[in-house]
């Protein structure tokens, strides 16, 4: 119950929505850009209906809310943008909440390791997340209609039997969405807990900041390199793997294990940490 009343707190103060609001503004920028080429699309189907006599399907399978919204959208830059600015805004969220002087939900003390500080971290972390995708989602569900994706046109998709989870996509799009969704929840709460262990460990708010996202950055522009001679083909770079779209080389044993590595660096830096304390 304390957490519960910690995160409600946290939704009520500035720092939290400061961090939210750029990946939310790109959400709604997407949304309203894929919404205008939909209504585009219908409005032609409209007058060539009328034009012709014949009658048209304006709801194909194409035109659906799990090919178009901005965590499956193979025709923008806006989701991959976003990915990179999420460890940004948790790092941001991180730092603000450490140096405010009005909010003090959460103990960001150099000299302690608290277990409650890490759980609330990593909850509104991930929360940071996954509010503007799943806020993407529902402003597109209002206007794109939510059609189960056919098989039948998977070269629109890009997406054919042998990706990673491509028989949940077509049968179950909904849980789809959900797994990334707590896939991305994951991930980036975890980064949240590296960066807090980062700053209790150093006390740099530029080094917290920084290497987590030049993590990623690394994973994503050698991961042709780890694929050719480690993994076989199989997408290692969370930038790709946290994207529907980018996902499909994708697999359980890489995904969990680059979840375990994070809990490992953060086991480590407390630990290194612990010991300094004993021996001062």
């Amino acid at each position: 119950m304390k957490i519960i009343k910690e995160i409600k707190n946290i939704f009520k103060g500035i720092n939290f929505i400061i961090s939210c609001l750029p990946c939310i503004i790109i959400s709604i920028i997407h949304a309203v850009l894929e919404t205008n080429d939909y209504l585009h699309y219908s409005a032609n189907v409209n007058n060539y209906m009328s034009e012709s006599n014949v009658i048209y399907n304006p709801h194909w399978a194409i035109y659906s809310i799990y090919q178009l919204w901005i965590g499956n959208d193979q025709y923008t830059n806006l989701s991959t943008i976003m990915l990179y600015v999420f460890p940004i805004e948790i790092a941001i969220f991180c730092l603000m909440s450490c140096n405010s002087k009005k909010e003090k939900y959460i103990s960001f003390k150099a000299q302690r390791f608290a277990l409650y500080d890490y759980i609330v971290t990593f909850i509104t972390s991930g929360l940071i997340v996954t509010i503007p995708l799943l806020f993407n989602f529902i402003l597109l569900s209002l206007y794109v209609p939510v059609v189960l994706p056919d098989s039948v046109y998977n070269g629109y998709y890009c997406f054919f039997a042998k990706d990673f989870l491509a028989n949940v996509y077509y049968t179950s799009p909904n849980l789809y969405v959900f797994i990334f969704l707590l896939l991305n929840f994951v991930l980036f709460g975890l980064i949240g807990c590296i960066s807090v262990s980062i700053y209790k460990r150093v006390g740099k708010c530029k080094i917290s900041m920084i290497l987590p996202e030049a993590f990623l950055i690394i994973l994503e522009y050698t991961k042709n390199i780890w694929s050719k001679f480690v993994f076989k083909s199989v997408e290692i770079s969370p930038l790709s793997y946290l994207l529907p779209v980018k996902s499909h080389n994708t697999n359980w044993i890489v995904i969990i294990a680059e979840l375990f590595i994070c809990i490992l660096i953060i086991l480590l830096i407390v630990k290194v940490r612990k010991n300094e304390f004993k021996e001062n």
